[in-house]
């Protein structure tokens, strides 16, 4: 990752969202009891008692009129604080159980990429693990299968190796397992350790993992879209091109799906209300959004320029401008849907509006922080874009 993105080491993480990281040899624990003592000492109860309800049972409220008006953004903010705290109790509780349910899914199907060459037996499980060509023993014989071969469910390949006495068998699964266990003692063992291998290309099982192959194993393979190389480019932004692939899925939340699922939900574009919102209205055809993507691109574009979505979409992933200007291009594309989606969702929920004019300057800001983070680096074609850029602002 260092390659690709600017990283520094600073260390054992400690303190993440509020939330306390204890690192031990043991284990990891979290905590937010420094998160928790903040919010008292913030609302002036630090010195309170503990008690299990923090209202007397049965009291009745009322209105106090002759009472002086409270800012009712401070109690708002005191109540949001207090939502965060169960994340280290019951929520990672439930967040940890499910997260090991969707694990166990992928058992059997992790156990084909698996095999274990045996050099010395001693970590290797005779019954569990797959160490030799007839697979997983234990799925041969099943549990009846340590009775009639007289071999311990807990025990290793290198005591079985060393203790195993052959039997004659009738049944054909248990005369193929003795002449297994009697052709590795034949082979002897060493003192090295086993070597887990795990299968790649080819369904060949190599003493490496890599996730590139083990990916392309599981998947199903499906033709390259002609739009990926506009969002997955050399220099990019991860969180950008991710709202940026989602946008290109249809799959933010915008009025017309709304709709979808609540006919009562309010579609109507919030930026312009002038037009049902959608995916196509948004970018760029909502005349808000349209004045934001003119001033980025117009020069950059020259007589190509469009903020028709479909077109937009040909323009930064085809070769229709090169070099430098196709990656502003496709940086102000992407910088421009999160900034763009950012406002639409600041706004439906009560956010402070803001002119295109001041989105304008955040989405140049980004993008000149980007060019200047990428200048210098080795192999790179980012030395000219700065000046690209700046030739093509007003």
């Amino acid at each position: 990752m260092a390659g690709n993105f600017e990283m520094s080491d600073i260390g054992l993480l400690t303190y993440y969202l509020g939330i306390e990281v204890l690192q031990h040899k043991d284990g990891i624990i979290l905590s937010q009891e420094r998160y928790a003592k903040k919010i008292l000492c913030e609302t002036g109860m630090d010195e309170c008692n503990a008690v299990q309800s923090p209202m007397e049972f049965g009291l009745k409220i009322s209105k106090a009129n002759e009472e002086e008006g409270t800012d009712e953004k401070d109690y708002q903010q005191s109540i949001g604080c207090l939502h965060a705290i169960p994340i280290t109790h019951s929520t990672r509780y439930r967040l940890l159980c499910r997260l090991v349910k969707q694990l166990l899914k992928y058992r059997a199907l992790a156990r084909s990429f698996v095999q274990v060459e045996i050099r010395s037996g001693t970590p290797t499980s005779f019954w569990f693990d797959e160490w030799s060509p007839l697979g997983r023993i234990i799925d041969l014989t099943e549990m009846q299968g340590c009775i009639a071969l007289g071999i311990n469910l807990n025990a290793t390949v290198e005591f079985v190796i060393q203790n195993y006495r052959s039997r004659r068998y009738r049944a054909e699964h248990l005369i193929t397992i003795d002449k297994e266990i009697l052709k590795l003692r034949a082979q002897g063992l060493t003192e090295e350790d086993d070597v887990v291998k795990w299968k790649g290309k080819g369904n060949v099982f190599r003493p490496c993992f890599d996730i590139h192959q083990t990916w392309n194993s599981i998947r199903v393979p499906q033709s390259k879209v002609q739009w990926y190389k506009g969002l997955w480019f050399a220099g990019s932004t991860p969180k950008y091109s991710v709202m940026s692939w989602l946008a290109v899925h249809n799959r933010l939340a915008t009025g017309d799906r709304l709709l979808l699922w609540n006919s009562q939900a309010n579609a109507q574009c919030i930026l312009c209300n002038s037009a049902v919102e959608s995916r196509n209205h948004l970018f760029f055809s909502c005349t808000f959004t349209e004045t934001i993507w003119r001033n980025l691109t117009r020069k950059l574009l020259g007589q190509n320029y469009s903020h028709i979505w479909s077109q937009v979409l040909d323009l930064i992933s085809t070769h229709t401008v090169s070099g430098e200007t196709r990656f502003l291009l496709r940086y102000a594309f992407q910088v421009s849907v999160h900034s763009i989606w950012l406002e639409r969702n600041g706004r439906r929920h009560g956010k402070v509006q803001r002119h295109p004019s001041i989105l304008i300057k955040f989405i140049d800001k980004q993008i000149r922080n980007r060019i200047s983070s990428l200048r210098g680096r080795a192999g790179t074609s980012f030395n000219n874009a700065m000046v690209v850029w700046f030739s093509s602002r007003d």
